[in-house]
Parts: structure tokens; C-alpha cells; sequence
């Protein structure tokens, strides 16, 4: 058994929501629309992509907008309008759109580099595009550290799916572990030390509130 599935699947997904409730709120406003013509309304921004992976499943890669007067879009292509490797994590690009329907901006034209920014184009592929999320160099800690969030969601009337014990147990366990797996796969240069792995229990993630961000949303920042 690998040391992924030592954690139930609903842990995995609970954590994995956790993170996308923080930061990307649901939209509860109409959006503003800008004004646009059959030829399509053209923004500038800096692009940012999410990849998400799931255990028996594709990888999904949503591409977002961060518009330079501070507005946040998702960013969705017409059918083979671009590929993975027409697109790069930070590029400073202009894009056009035909229309924005809940805050998510439609496109039909590959989006254009500006200002001599980082090249869209590429190498690419799925590889190419994690890298992009981490920058253009990666250097590998030989002591990583991990801070792991066991929440309780609002409005659920059960408790966690994990406690703080069964996460260091995936992490340190006898038979199969996270620690065992970077020894191994790192031959022994990358070690998971017990003082580098901390547990925060107790937390619940809210049915509503405010997020404060770098960026807003087109209907706010609140969820």
C-alpha cells in the first residue's frame, strides 16, 4: 500500500477543499460586465494556473487572469484555441474575450505577451507546467517542513475524518510512510524529521465570511 493511501479518500478531499475554499470564493453577486464587440474586448494582466490532481483521475488545469486594475478571472478557451504548451505560469499577456459570465472570462483568441514578459510558448507539456508554478528554478530541501490543517466543516455534523495521530502515523508509520518514501525514492539525501511536520486540530472552515487577498474577486471577496 503507498503511503497516499494510508489517509482515507474523504480526508484527502476534505483537505483538498479546505484549500480551494480559501482561495477561490464562490461568486454570490452579478458580474460587471465590460463593454465588448463582435471583434471581442481586450484586458491585460498576469497569468496564474491551478493544477489539481486527483488519485484515479486526470489532472485538471484551470488558468486564471489577474487584471491589471486588481480583478481576478478564470479563464476559459474555445476547443483548441490554445494547449498547455501556448501557456506559462506569470506571463504578462493581453486577452481577448467575447463575454464574462460568473466571473469566469470567455476566449477564443490566444492570449498575446506583452511588456517582454516570459514567453507563453515553450516547452510545455504537463511537466513544463508544474515546474512554471514553482518558477523558473527549483532548488530541493534535504529538511522539508509540513504544516497540516485537520478542519471541521461547517454545517457537517461529524467530526474529522482524521485526528493528529493518524497523520503523524502516515507520515512516520512501521510499514508504509511518507518519511520512508523520500528516503527512498531520494536515496537517504531528503529526510522528514518529526520537528518538521506540525499538526493544527481544532479549526473549522466557516460557511461564510471575508478573504483577505492580494486581488479581488468581481463580485468581492466575501463567500
Amino acid at each position: 500500500m503507498s503511503a497516499s493511501a494510508a489517509l482515507p479518500t474523504r480526508t484527502r478531499a476534505l483537505i483538498l477543499l479546505a484549500i480551494l475554499s480559501t482561495c477561490y470564493p464562490c461568486a454570490h453577486a452579478a458580474e460587471p460586465q465590460s463593454p465588448s464587440s463582435s471583434n471581442g474586448t481586450t484586458v491585460t494582466g498576469v497569468v496564474s494556473m491551478l493544477r489539481s490532481s486527483v488519485p484515479s483521475g486526470q489532472d485538471t488545469l484551470d488558468v486564471y487572469l489577474h487584471q491589471d486594475d486588481g480583478r481576478m478571472y478564470r479563464l476559459s478557451f474555445c476547443n483548441d484555441v490554445v494547449s498547455e504548451t501556448d501557456l506559462a505560469s506569470n506571463a504578462r499577456v493581453t486577452v481577448t474575450y467575447n463575454r464574462i459570465e460568473d466571473g469566469v472570462m470567455y476566449c477564443c483568441q490566444k492570449p498575446t505577451l506583452v511588456d517582454n514578459g516570459k514567453a507563453v510558448g515553450g516547452a510545455g507539456g504537463p511537466s513544463a507546467v508544474r515546474r512554471e508554478l514553482f518558477g523558473a528554478t527549483i532548488t530541493t530541501p534535504t529538511r522539508p517542513s509540513f504544516l497540516i490543517y485537520v478542519v471541521r466543516m461547517c454545517g457537517y455534523s461529524l467530526g474529522p475524518v482524521t485526528t493528529a495521530s493518524k497523520v503523524y502515523d502516515f507520515f512516520f508509520g512501521n510499514n508504509s510512510s511518507l518519511s520512508g518514501y523520500y528516503d527512498t525514492c531520494s536515496y537517504n539525501q531528503v529526510a522528514v524529521q518529526p520537528s518538521q511536520v506540525k499538526v493544527v486540530e481544532g479549526l473549522e472552515i466557516p460557511c461564510s465570511g471575508t478573504v483577505t487577498l492580494p486581488f479581488s474577486f468581481p463580485s468581492g471577496n466575501s463567500f
